[in-house]
């Protein structure tokens, strides 16, 4: 069904590697997605379970790179790092 003033979207392609994730009681929904007609670079983008996200600015030749960069930030940082507000200066 289209809906009256979205037709112009572009198509996103999502990755099969965009999933829920939980770790130590914390779940977050990885998004890796691409805009196809527009950049064949993939996005990173995580969501906690409030809605809130987190997107980085850079953008990854592969979904496996986006997704290995979601796994290194969890490593050094915890997934808490996505749930909890940016520590301002």
């Amino acid at each position: 069904m289209d809906l009256p003033g979205f037709e112009d979207l572009p198509e996103i392609e999502y990755s099969p590697l965009g999933r829920q994730v939980t770790r130590t009681g914390v779940t977050v929904r990885v998004l890796i997605y691409r805009v196809p007609s527009e950049d064949l670079r993939w996005t990173l983008e995580i969501e906690d379970h409030l809605g809130g996200s987190t997107c980085w600015d850079s953008t990854f030749a592969t979904a496996q790179e986006a997704y290995d960069v979601f796994e290194q930030h969890v490593r050094l940082e915890g997934i808490r790092s996505f749930t909890q507000p940016a520590a301002r200066s």
